[in-house]
């Protein structure tokens, strides 16, 4: 049997405190400035969100439909013909999605940022390709409604306007 270790705490320790020095002076300043360490923080956000699924549920106004939580991807093959629609000749990858009986599917994006997190014209695009894709290979007719759960909220711009719910990181931990 395989087991899939998934505490937080653990998961840290292995990755920064292990043989990596981190016992040395100015070792944490200087460890907050790497790309290694923001990869941590997103993926670090990402398992507490899981391991808060009612909560998120419940901030998003939807705990009183069924709810079936999942991940998904989708990977082009790996020889796409021409006759391949453009957007199905990209991958695409969804955190987490919340299939619900109401005929809709919240389509969360988990999104780590120190401050409001920004949704760029860049990302918009990536997203907006995203549920395309998504409807394309599972051919859904439910409704697609994007959501994104941050620590701190979105920054105000035209892009995060375009989004109908977002979670913030307190709401995680409402009982």
């Amino acid at each position: 049997m395989l087991y899939q270790l998934i505490d937080p705490f653990t998961l840290f320790h292995f990755r920064f405190m292990g043989d990596s020095g981190s016992y040395l002076k100015g070792y944490w300043q200087k460890m907050q400035a790497t790309a290694l360490y923001e990869s941590w923080c997103g993926y670090a956000f990402e398992i507490v969100c899981l391991n808060h699924l009612d909560q998120i549920v419940q901030a998003l106004g939807i705990d009183g439909t069924i709810n079936k939580p999942c991940s998904w991807f989708y990977r082009p093959p790996k020889t796409a013909s021409e006759d391949l629609e453009e957007d199905l000749k990209h991958g695409a990858q969804i955190d987490l999605l919340i299939d619900r009986s109401d005929k809709c599917i919240s389509i969360c994006e988990m999104k780590y940022s120190n401050d409001e997190y920004e949704i760029t014209k860049s990302y918009d695009s990536q997203l907006a390709r995203r549920m395309r894709i998504f409807r394309k290979v599972t051919k859904t007719r439910k409704s697609l409604l994007p959501a994104f759960i941050t620590p701190n909220g979105l920054l105000d711009n035209m892009y995060s306007r375009k989004v109908p719910r977002e979670v913030k990181g307190d709401a995680l931990f409402i009982v």
